[in-house]
């Protein structure tokens, strides 16, 4: 028993899990984490030997020490067996996490204070803490005392993905736009194919008028030079 874990633990929202001891390494590994994210306010309510310890306990952790035992702990007596407690029935049994973040999630989790808090998962289990990167900074929770952990824009499973309507034309064959130049075949209501290549139809026109205008002014000249050549011939 110690009254500066329990003074740690109350301001935290740390404790140690079942069965574990409250100088167990990794307990006291992540007591000091939780200790060092105190807001500034939290921290002045704390007394002096429990604000001491830490400062020490922080500093061993830094130097790659053991963390020290409190000051004050007492080894607890050895309580008696307890009797056996009978199985609890599904209805009262803890509903399960069965959402296990990995590295790199973006989840948002519930603490035991009902604080919400959104980051990036740096390390899914730290002796026992769900490390995440909030606002530029590692912050440790207990995964213990978590009430709840999901994950931010997870994918939906093929079942919950939204189907988008078919319109009247979905089932109709895509029609492809020949490009000017291409070779194509089509077929008329009758039956009958032909093949060639697809044209700008301005620029076909516009070829075409010259071609009748040429046609034209030869034909012109052709009459012109046969009617001077008859009027040469009969003046002879």
């Amino acid at each position: 028993m110690s009254k500066i874990q329990a003074e740690l633990a109350k301001a935290t929202g740390v404790n140690p899990e079942q069965g574990q001891s409250i100088i167990d390494p990794a307990y006291l590994k992540k007591l000091v984490r939780a200790v060092a994210n105190l807001a500034d306010k939290d921290w002045d309510a704390l007394s002096g030997p429990a604000q001491e310890h830490h400062n020490t306990a922080a500093d061993a952790a830094n130097a790659k020490k053991d963390i020290p035992n409190f000051p004050d702990y007492v080894e607890p007596e050895e309580a008696a067996p307890r009797r056996r407690r009978s199985a609890a029935s599904e209805d009262d049994a803890p509903a399960a996490k069965t959402y296990k973040p990995a590295k790199g999630d973006e989840v948002e989790i519930v603490t035991s204070r009902d604080k919400v808090v959104v980051g990036k998962v740096v390390d899914p289990d730290d002796a026992g803490d769900l490390v995440l990167m909030v606002d530029g900074e590692e912050v440790g929770y207990g995964l213990a005392k978590l009430k709840s952990i999901t994950q931010k824009n997870a994918p939906l499973p093929e079942a919950d993905k939204p189907r988008r309507r078919k319109s009247a034309d979905d089932d109709e064959p895509a029609v492809v736009e020949p490009e000017v130049g291409d070779t194509v075949e089509v077929e008329n209501s009758r039956g009958t194919k032909k093949m060639g290549n697809t044209v700008e139809m301005d620029a076909e026109v516009g070829r075409f008028s010259d071609n009748a205008m040429r046609y034209q002014a030869s034909m012109t000249f052709a009459s012109h030079t046969i009617r001077e050549l008859r009027a040469a011939i009969q003046g002879q």
